[in-house]
């Protein structure tokens, strides 16, 4: 069986390259040989790092080569499917699904994250070309919600927790154990003056060192701005990790963290590291909700809000982490093995 991966892979994005991580795992546990092709920015180190066939995201003749072959593209993960950042990166999606179909290849849409689109044109077209789908998973309940009582769209819309959920810590060294990790995007208005005051007053107070976790490049120059305001002695910038497994040992070792990019937070959960969720994309409170964890609006981060918050998760931990253990094994347990056994055993033959 041949099976096409599409998603914003090849881009150095810890979240998306964990969602790529995973996928393959578990379609290279499948009992019957799969030979995998993955879109990427960055084809040969995609190829390198996976051990699988990789072509470049932006070959029109390499993708319709690959559909051709193929006899299912799965779309991995990821809110690919949105307008926010640009109508051109939807249209790409969108038209992979029409020329699969044109093909007669099996489309899966797989643990999909769907945001809130802003054109009515979008809306229009995403209800018109996901018809054509064979199967539609998403990873949270709002996504579910949208697609069926915003968009009307007729179809049965599983649940699935995001695929990067199902990885597995790698055992690492206690360097970090304790420490408190944060994950800050490159915005225009992050308070970053206000962050750094109430990270230095929980630190002398609690007598805890700051790691600071990049999940792409955008995120270092955060990362090093604020590292400019807090003394060395209580700051650490951690490189962005290529070994997701690694990074997930690593955080397995916080005593919590914070984080505004979706991924930092499903990689603590994961780990059953307690969280706070910085609530600048919906999706990040729509997470925090679901698996009982805290969460503070942006511009809770220049108020009281942010410390008090910080002070009530680490003074009752082992609450939030018994909680979100609870609630992630649930999860994980009723997604596992859900690519084998409702995508690849169901169109194996076909």
């Amino acid at each position: 069986m041949k099976v096409t991966l599409v998603g914003y892979f090849g881009h150095g994005n810890t979240g998306d390259e964990a969602i790529l991580h995973s996928i393959i795992g578990q379609l290279k546990r499948y009992h019957n040989p799969v030979q995998i092709t993955v879109l990427s920015n960055t084809p040969e180190k995609t190829s390198a790092t996976y051990n699988v066939i990789s072509i470049q995201r932006k070959s029109l003749a390499s993708i319709l080569a690959s559909i051709r072959m193929s006899n299912i593209i799965i779309f991995a993960g990821g809110t690919l499917f949105q307008d926010i950042t640009s109508i051109g990166s939807l249209l790409y999606y969108l038209s992979i699904i029409v020329v699969s179909k044109i093909f007669h290849k099996k489309v899966i849409l797989y643990s999909q994250g769907i945001e809130p689109f802003k054109y009515y044109f979008s809306k229009l077209l995403v209800k018109q070309v996901f018809v054509f789908t064979d199967f539609i998973s998403v990873r949270d309940l709002e996504s579910r919600k949208y697609l069926l009582e915003t968009l009307k769209l007729k179809k049965t819309i599983r649940y699935t927790v995001d695929s990067a959920m199902m990885l597995n810590p790698l055992q690492v060294n206690n360097k970090y154990k304790g420490y408190i990790g944060i994950n800050l995007m490159n915005i225009i208005d992050c308070p970053l003056d206000h962050i750094a005051k109430a990270l230095i007053k929980f630190s002398n107070e609690f007598n805890k060192k700051i790691l600071y976790i990049p999940f792409q490049e955008g995120d270092i120059i955060v990362g090093q701005k604020l590292e400019r305001l807090i003394p060395s002695s209580l700051f650490e910038i951690l490189d962005v990790h290529e070994n997701i497994s690694e990074l997930l040992g690593i955080i397995s070792q916080l005593d919590l963290l914070m984080g505004a990019r979706l991924h930092s937070l499903i990689l603590s959960a994961t780990v059953y590291t307690p969280f706070i969720g910085i609530h600048y994309y919906d999706k990040v409170q729509s997470f925090s909700r679901e698996v009982s964890q805290n969460y503070i609006g942006f511009s809770d981060l220049q108020n009281g809000v942010f410390y008090s918050t910080l002070v009530e998760v680490l003074n009752n931990r082992s609450m939030h982490r018994k909680q979100l253990e609870r609630i992630v094994m649930m999860l994980k347990e009723q997604s596992k093995d859900s690519l084998i056994n409702n995508i690849l055993i169901k169109y194996e033959k076909t």
